[in-house]
């Protein structure tokens, strides 16, 4: 691979996010957020100092002896003071590029508190407008008390606008997410606990197969392998064939594929360049009409799913180490560009069906990976120095010589990054 990541395994570099939009978005959102936040607080605020101090410079008026402005003043005062509060999570949320709730209690919580200060703001001022027309005939002997009040109520009611707005704007933004598809109902059942049923594209593979091996140990796990074996070996999985909690289908993954599983893994692509350059076409094929088809099985049956994505999203990467926010340097016309491309092409495909459908996605981007079950052939540098070195031949570093990579044992990528990854309960994740 030729992207670095010295420090990738560390895993303090993941982000997760709770939003179902992309963090960029959410991030201009919830900036959007802020400012409304902060003019509703200096509207407020404004319009309960202009009332407060509206009885100097009268005689005969007070605000306190009349209980609309009264009111006007408990109201702007309550939400300048909640205005705060509300800035402060909006600062947090901000920064962490997530949300103080689960999604869809922030929805009903946003809603709910914006509807009750939008109408207890709209009746407190509207009841001042009421008792400044009333009071119109002694403005000619209290015209500042007049003024001043009037000035009140106009702040009053543009702290109201603007919370509001922040409500129509916090609807558009939460139309956008979609609930995801219902699971089978067995899951459901009160008197039935059945097991999890996992299905795993490219089972067979290097990854693949130590992946089986994780979930196996869990009892309540019934996994199901599809693979074509174009890099696979049914070696790789002879202790668990005839096992009952296991089931082993020779399958290619652009075509459908018609199963009842609660879990998606879907590996299935060759990663070495030396399989993906042999038939690129077929490997650009894999990526985008096998992942169509995984999503499309996702949609059916209410799955989650996890697509095992790559660094060569990145291509040839400008920033070192690379972040998920990091959007690449690519060619899109290279002899490998059917692997970067078509692993680019799959992640898109992950987050609409994500925004359009609801569906519960997963993407990881693997890097080096090594360990037991690689092909020792397979053209990359870590089976090169070792095949190297069975034959006492001198070991190849390729020019200019001074690349880094990063480099995960495979039981470390199976159990940190992979296994668990459909069982954090988020909506989506991409690490």
């Amino acid at each position: 691979m030729r992207s670095p990541q010295p420090h990738r395994s560390g895993g303090d570099t993941q982000q997760h996010f709770q939003s179902t939009v992309s963090v960029q978005k959410l991030k201009r959102f919830n900036s959007l957020i802020l400012v409304f936040r902060f003019a509703a607080f200096c509207f407020s605020l404004a319009s309960a100092v202009f009332m407060l101090t509206n009885s100097r410079g009268s005689d005969s008026l007070h605000w306190y002896n009349f209980d609309a402005f009264r009111y006007v003043v408990a109201a702007n005062a309550i939400v300048a003071i909640y205005s705060l509060f509300e800035m402060a999570a909006s600062v947090w949320e901000i920064s962490r590029n997530a949300t103080l709730f689960p999604e869809i209690c922030q929805v009903w919580f946003d809603f709910g508190h914006d509807q009750v200060f939008a109408y207890l703001l709209l009746s407190a001022n509207t009841a001042g407008t009421e008792l400044a027309r009333t009071l119109k005939d002694t403005c000619t002997d209290n015209k500042a008390f007049c003024v001043q009040s009037d000035i009140a109520i106009v702040l009053g009611f543009a702290g109201n606008w603007t919370r509001m707005s922040k409500e129509a704007s916090n609807g558009d933004h939460n139309s956008a997410a979609k609930a995801p598809p219902t699971p089978s109902p067995l899951r459901f059942s009160k008197f039935f606990q059945s097991n999890m049923r996992i299905l795993i594209t490219g089972g067979a593979g290097f990854i693949g197969s130590h992946l089986v091996d994780r979930l196996m140990e869990n009892e309540k796990n019934e996994v199901i392998v599809a693979d074509n074996y174009f890099t696979g070996s049914k070696d790789n999985l002879k202790k668990w064939i005839g096992h009952p909690r296991f089931e082993l289908i020779r399958h290619d993954v652009t075509e459908p594929l018609l199963v009842e599983v609660d879990q998606i893994y879907h590996l299935a692509c060759p990663a070495s360049p030396i399989f993906y350059k042999y038939n690129p076409v077929k490997t650009i094929k894999t990526n985008v009409i096998g992942t169509l088809n995984m999503l499309g099985l996702a949609k059916r049956v209410g799955a989650r799913i996890l697509l095992t994505s790559t660094s060569e999203v990145y291509g040839d990467p400008l920033i070192h180490p690379q972040n998920e926010s990091y959007w690449g340097n690519v060619n899109p016309i290279g002899v490998r560009s059917c692997y970067d491309e078509g692993k680019r092409v799959a992640e898109t495909l992950m987050f609409d069906y994500h925004r359009q459908h609801g569906i519960e996605i997963r993407i990881a981007r693997i890097f080096n990976t090594y360990g037991p079950r690689m092909n020792i052939d397979d053209g990359r540098v870590v089976s090169n120095f070792i095949a190297q070195a069975i034959r006492n031949e001198p070991l190849t570093v390729q020019a200019p010589g001074t690349q880094t990579r990063s480099f995960c044992y495979v039981s470390d990528m199976v159990s940190k990054k992979l296994s668990g990854a459909l069982n954090d309960g988020r909506r989506f994740k991409l690490s």
